[in-house]
């Protein structure tokens, strides 16, 4: 019987030295991906991503959100919600393509709506907050000069970022930018 079993362990032996070469010989483990079609294999490619990124790409879109309810400066608010708008997309084509699951499914479609179809919002949102802000500042000032220097600055910041607006967020800037003109006229009263 101790033969037999050494017989078996001697052709086990032979077996894995026999796979452990060819592995070595081909350049590691066989990739079950390129036997598939290369359609499959983008997909399950794509399969794997969205899995193995689904708590980055869900901890980027909370980091942006944070970021535009706070910051007052144009640049990272464009910038942030050009990237909340990236990963929305991505997150929301692995849902639908059935790559990831979850329960926070919802919450994914509103973020999505809102950053894609209702962009308007949260721009208009961002525009009123940091009007208001320089509004206040302009209070402070002393000079007529300082204040309309504050206000041209604001509004030349802002047209930077028209071509990411949609039209009715221009219109808005536009509107806030004749209440300004109206302003600077009564101070000169």
């Amino acid at each position: 019987m101790w033969i037999f079993i050494g017989i078996i362990a001697i052709v086990i032996a032979i077996i894995v030295i026999g796979i452990v070469s060819s592995v070595k010989e081909h350049g590691g483990f066989i990739n079950w991906r390129k036997h598939l079609p290369q359609e499959q294999k983008e997909a399950s490619i794509k399969k794997q991503e969205a899995r193995d990124n689904v708590n980055a790409w869900l901890s980027q879109l909370n980091n942006c959100g944070k970021i535009l309810k706070s910051t007052y400066d144009p640049e990272i608010f464009f910038s942030r919600f050009e990237m909340l708008v990236n990963v929305a997309t991505k997150l929301s084509d692995a849902k639908n393509a059935g790559h990831i699951q979850g329960n926070f499914s919802h919450d994914l479609d509103v973020a999505f709506h809102e950053a894609t179809v209702n962009r308007r919002n949260p721009i208009n949102d961002f525009i009123n907050k940091t009007y208001r802000k320089m509004l206040k500042e302009c209070g402070g000032l002393k000079s007529m000069k300082g204040k309309v220097e504050k206000i041209e600055k604001f509004f030349m910041k802002l047209a930077k970022y028209f071509d990411q607006m949609e039209v009715k967020n221009v219109e808005r800037v536009q509107i806030l930018k004749d209440e300004c003109d109206r302003l600077i006229e009564s101070w000169n009263e």
